[in-house]
């Protein structure tokens, strides 16, 4: 039986966290969801996931911080960071981190889906490319 992709999601909003959750698990992912980013910097150190969603508007952390956190311990794994409309100033420091993308905080159902399956697959190109 093939492994399922692991993804994390880092948010401190419950609600989106079940919603993204169930998304998701529907869509044939193992999900861990953390209510902030230091939760959410332990869980990727430990257990390594494929796809990290984050949102930028954490309690204890800086996001962006945290997501080049992230990416140094695994520089093959899609970002996705969730914005508040008032955020989309943060779209190139976001994609600068590579395989990454940002959506907007009312994103539809199916753009999730399809953005996180796309940036999973990138990502394991990018990691049989890599040095």
């Amino acid at each position: 039986m093939m492994k399922k992709p692991l993804v994390v999601v880092i948010d401190p909003d419950s609600d989106l966290l079940t919603s993204l959750y169930q998304t998701l698990e529907e869509e044939g992912y193992a999900v861990a969801t953390c209510p902030n980013g230091l939760d959410g910097l332990k869980y990727v150190c430990r257990n390594r996931p494929d796809g990290v969603v984050c949102g930028l508007d954490l309690p204890d952390v800086d996001a962006l911080d945290l997501l080049r956190r992230v990416r140094q311990v695994l520089p093959e794994a899609a970002i996705l960071a969730l914005a508040a409309l008032r955020q989309g100033y943060l779209y190139a420091d976001v994609v600068r981190l590579g395989n990454a993308g940002m959506l907007s905080r009312l994103y539809a159902e199916r753009e999730l889906r399809e953005t996180v399956s796309r940036m999973i697959r990138r990502g394991k190109s990018y990691a049989r490319v890599a040095p």
